[in-house]
């Protein structure tokens, strides 16, 4: 397993069946919050922001059913409700206070669930640029991202848990991010921002032809002409440790399976935090249904944008991210 930051360390809570739900907990230094990530996305993701936040919070990253060392669903269907009740069993063995939770992406999509369902347990929940309506049905159908989805699910069955064939298929398919009709702005804003998160590595001479194409042409790039070299072999390691089922879900349109995401929104009563990423550098959410959001939110919400940043705001601007929650979950202080 990913070694975890300096002061966390490795935990499990026993489910039902002989499960076990995973997470990385730090020092308990306030209330406490709880991390959720993204589809396909390891806890790990949060480690740069996990020791400021733990100044201040009593932080546990969690590792989502089926993905890294937690276990499968029972019967290895992913609707968000499913995903929701072993979140649930882990803040009931953790905890015995009421949790911040901030969820990244479909993370987002489980803290509402949370908020609405749990709500004993749920003191407040930020939803990290969550897929709000985008993923329900009819929107998802003609989603840009909903092809890219279905080629990484190909690949993962096509290698069949062989990560050198994964890593082959990975690096021949076209990038998922940014999105294929992209604006000159928005691939000048992208190409931006990844120079930033690559740093050093952004000088690799072979990558900047197919930079410059897709800049000025728009032309998608596969990822082993975007990314430096190595990083679709990093990519391969991180999906093998992810249930193939849980990406299928999404891509067959059944993460909503009793999860409408309007009426749970009306009913959220706990504070809400609506952080919406850089609209250049995301776009997969259109900036009125995070208008809708709010207004169903109420009172009860609030907003943040992310000015800079991503779809994955943490890894884009940590400092920015761990200040705002820390700002919003704990406002007197």
């Amino acid at each position: 397993m990913t070694a975890p930051p300096p002061g966390f360390e490795h935990a499990f809570v026993a489910l039902e069946g002989g499960r076990r739900a995973h997470c990385v907990r730090g020092p308990r230094n306030g209330p406490p919050l709880v991390l959720l990530p993204g589809l396909m996305d390891p806890w790990s993701g949060f480690a740069a922001v996990a020791p400021p936040l733990a100044e201040r919070f009593w932080v546990h990253l969690v590792s989502l059913a089926g993905h890294g060392p937690s276990s499968p669903t029972a019967d290895r269907r992913y609707a968000v409700p499913d995903y929701g009740r072993d979140v649930a069993a882990l803040l009931a063995d953790a905890f015995d206070e009421p949790a911040c939770i901030s969820g990244n992406s479909l993370g987002g999509l489980i803290a509402l669930w949370l908020a609405v369902h749990h709500p004993r347990r749920v003191r407040a929940i930020c939803l990290e640029d969550a897929p709000l309506f985008v993923t329900e049905a009819p929107a998802w159908d003609a989603h840009w991202m909903r092809p890219g989805f279905a080629r990484v699910v190909e690949a993962m069955e096509a290698a069949r848990g062989d990560v050198e064939a994964l890593a082959a298929r990975i690096a021949a398919m076209p990038v998922i991010r940014p999105k294929v009709h992209a604006t000159r702005q928005e691939r000048a804003r992208t190409l931006e921002r990844l120079r930033r998160l690559l740093g050093p590595a952004a000088s690799e001479p072979r990558l900047a032809a197919a930079w410059a194409a897709y800049e000025e042409e728009g032309r998608q790039p596969a990822v082993a002409d975007f990314y430096p070299a190595g990083a679709a072999r990093e990519m391969a390691l991180a999906l093998s440790e992810v249930d193939v089922n849980a990406p299928r879900e999404v891509v067959q349109g059944r993460l909503n399976t009793g999860f409408g995401h309007a009426d749970h929104l009306a009913r959220v009563r706990q504070p809400a935090l609506v952080m919406e990423a850089d609209r250049l550098l995301s776009g997969i959410v259109e900036p009125a249904l995070f208008d809708e959001a709010c207004r169903l939110l109420g009172r009860h919400g609030q907003r943040a944008y992310a000015d800079g940043a991503g779809h994955l705001v943490h890894l884009d601007a940590p400092g920015w991210f761990a200040q705002t929650l820390a700002e919003f979950f704990l406002p007197a202080s």
